[in-house]
This record gives structure tokens, C-alpha cells and sequence, in this order.
């Protein structure tokens, strides 16, 4: 799970309270001005980020990572190797782009029920400076998904959850300089029952992005606040998305990267700088990230990954 344009938008409301001071030479002046909540727009490294674990019905476990790139601008692309890996394993399927800020609960990490008291851990090393993070299953890490929700129902605290996504095609090959058509189509059960509307003018201020770049909020309107008669979900969910690049050799560009469903749907298309193989992630959300106010939660998004094969000749039209 990653973050999204409602996520961001409470961490960004939230720094719109710090002070924000120059920063200054000397270690004692860079030690307060960072105290005081600097932004770095770029420069710094990425922390990885364990989220805890979830049971699935076999007994085997799910450790859930993400991580918290320090930058407010910059993205950052760590290959797999040395200076991306988990000790033992290696490659397990983590990222090697960094959008910036926060993202919580971007992959998982399937181990075995007999995992015991082993540590699965994750290393990254970014300018010089290395961070790890050791993924276990002790139980004070575990996730009640469940009990984590917001927005649900006073009765019935576990009411919320999350959507349920699709993205068609989820793997094709095209020819460089070509474009992949990504269509979404999701559904949700209409919590939480008070998400407020979410406009470009709002993404826009919240998020320091110009309006004219950001895509129309259609879906956003009252049919989006959920709650609809007979418990049933609405015909407009007001459901928010967001794509990044997860992994891939080059530059990826989205010609809608964040907005609004309309209608539960949406289509994207997303161009590639240089051949090679992609993972691309799209991160549905439902609004419980603004409701709740905090990080502190696990419910409810959903990610979706689509794997692209740019070849340096002509498109096969192969879609899977």
C-alpha cells in the first residue's frame, strides 16, 4: 500500500504548520533549522520502513514494508543490489523508485508459517548512508485489519474496507515510444459515510501543484460521500487514485497521474523513456487517510501493480 493524493494531502496540511527557515551553515544551525521542520527538496536519502504483519488462511505471514523518502521534490531510482536488498533473499519484489514523502504498506513480503523468530531485513543505501529495517513476526508488530479501519460505522468499528480494484490490461508489451492504455475499474462499500468532495482546487493548494496539471475531480461530487439506502454501496464511490513508477530502467509519464474516479472508472496512459521491463502501481483510496488524520492505520487503499515490456522494435499488441 502507498500513499495517495488523500494521504499526502494530510501530510501536507500537516507541514503547512511548521516554520520553515533557511538553512544555515554549521552543524549547530543545520541541527536546529532541522528541528525546526526544514523541507529538503532534495538531496536526502530514503528510510525503509517496516509496517508490521498480517496472517493469511494457510499460516503463513505477510510482512508488510514501505518507506519515507526525506525529500519533499525528489524521486529516487535504487537498482537492485547492494544498495537495495534484503538480507537473506535479495531481490523479494521491493521497489527501486522513491517517490517522495511517505508511502506506507507498498509490498509484502510472503514468509513461511515455521518463520519463527527470523528476521527478514531490508537495506537501502542512498548518497553513502545505509538504513535498515528488520521485518518479524513478533506479536506486538502484528496488523488487525479489522480493528485499523476508520470511517466505518459507530456499531461496527470493522465496517470499512478497503476497494476492490482492477486494472486491464495488467501486463502488455509495446514498442518504445509507444503508449500503455491503463483503465481501472473499482468498486467500494461507500465509507467513510462523511468524506468531504475533493476538488483540483483543492489538490491543487494542498499539494503545490499548479490547477492546470491537475486532472478533473469528476466522481468527487455528493454521490461520492458514500452511505447510500440499504447499506449498499453508491453509484459514485468518490474513490481518489494516484500511479507511480515502482520499477523499470527509465522515466515513466502518466498522462493523468492522481485524481478522481468518475463512476468507480478511469483510464491512463502512461509513455517510457528507454526499453526494458516496468512495474507500474496504481493505489486506490477510498478517503479514510484524510478522515483519520494520522498514519496510524492500515485500512483503506488498494495497490495494483502492472508490469510493462518496452522492446526496442516494433509493438506485438501482446496484452495479458
Amino acid at each position: 500500500m502507498v500513499s495517495t493524493p488523500a494521504r499526502r494531502i494530510v501530510l501536507v496540511a500537516s507541514a503547512l504548520a511548521l516554520v520553515v527557515f533557511p538553512r544555515a551553515a554549521g552543524s549547530q544551525q543545520s541541527s536546529i533549522a532541522d528541528r525546526m521542520g526544514v523541507r529538503h527538496w532534495s538531496g536526502q536519502n530514503v528510510a525503509p520502513v517496516y509496517e508490521g504483519f498480517d496472517i493469511n488462511a494457510d499460516g503463513s505471514y505477510n510482512l508488510w514494508f514501505g518507506y519515507m523518502n526525506r525529500n519533499f521534490e525528489e524521486a529516487l531510482d535504487v537498482p537492485v543490489g547492494p544498495d537495495n536488498t534484503f538480507e537473506p533473499g535479495g531481490d523479494v519484489g521491493q521497489p527501486t523508485h522513491f517517490a517522495p514523502r511517505r508511502h506506507k504498506d507498498t509490498f509484502k513480503v510472503v514468509v513461511p508459517k515455521d518463520f519463527g523468530e527470523k528476521k527478514l531485513v531490508w537495506k537501502l543505501t542512498v548518497r553513502g548512508k545505509t538504513e535498515s529495517i528488520a521485518g518479524t513476526i513478533n506479536p506486538v508488530w502484528q496488523i488487525d485489519r479489522q480493528r485499523t479501519t476508520r470511517g466505518g460505522s459507530d456499531e461496527a468499528i470493522d465496517s470499512n474496507h478497503p476497494p476492490v480494484v482492477k486494472v486491464d490490461p495488467v501486463e502488455q508489451t509495446l514498442a518504445a515510444g509507444g503508449k500503455a492504455t491503463l483503465a481501472i475499474s473499482a468498486t467500494d462499500d461507500g465509507l467513510p459515510r462523511r468524506r468531504r468532495d475533493v476538488t483540483p482546487e483543492d489538490m491543487s493548494r494542498l499539494l503545490g501543484t499548479p490547477p492546470a496539471i491537475i486532472p478533473n475531480a469528476a466522481g468527487a461530487g455528493a454521490g461520492g460521500r458514500g452511505g447510500g439506502q440499504g447499506g449498499g454501496a453508491p453509484e459514485n464511490p468518490g474513490l481518489s487514485f494516484e500511479w507511480f513508477k515502482y520499477r523499470g530502467p527509465g522515466k515513466v509519464v502518466f498522462s493523468r497521474q492522481l485524481g478522481m474516479l468518475a463512476q468507480g472508472k478511469g483510464t491512463a496512459t502512461a509513455t517510457f523513456s528507454e526499453p526494458g521491463d516496468y512495474i507500474i502501481q496504481v493505489v486506490v483510496d477510498d478517503g479514510s487517510g484524510e478522515s483519520a488524520g494520522n498514519f496510524g492505520y492500515h485500512c483503506c487503499w488498494t495497490n495494483v501493480e502492472v508490469k510493462i515490456h518496452v522492446t526496442k522494435g516494433p509493438s506485438t499488441g501482446q496484452q495479458h
